[in-house]
């Protein structure tokens, strides 16, 4: 519970630090996939959509540290509007979904041609 203003800021530090470390979870779990896709005999599209989800989830973790950092350096009494700039995790996911996602698109269509040409 926050009892005073001056917890506010320490409140989304923490907060900030919690989301960035899932989110660099996931990219280091994706990281690991990825360099074992031989093994898990990925295809082209599972590959690039493995390396796709570390950037996302990248991403996440940046919009999570741009928060705890914008917490720390304005007023006290805005440190809690801070929390609005999650909403860039939004804006981050469009824009890398709709650049990534075309290069997964495409990497489908080139598997879905490969049989139909062999």
């Amino acid at each position: 519970m926050v009892t005073s203003q001056h917890q506010v800021p320490v409140l989304m530090v923490i907060y900030s630090i919690g989301a960035m470390s899932v989110f660099v979870l996931f990219a280091l779990l994706y990281r690991y996939a990825y360099r074992l896709r031989k093994e898990l005999e990925l295809n082209e599209y599972e590959a690039l959509s493995t390396r796709n989800s570390i950037i996302h989830h990248i991403g996440f973790a940046g919009v999570a540290l741009i928060v705890a950092g914008v917490a720390l350096s304005v007023p006290e009494r805005y440190a809690g509007l801070a929390g609005l700039l999650f909403t860039l995790n939004g804006v981050w996911g469009w824009i890398a979904g709709s650049v990534l996602g075309k290069q997964e698109r495409l990497a489908r269509e080139r598997m879905k041609a490969k049989p139909a040409a062999s």
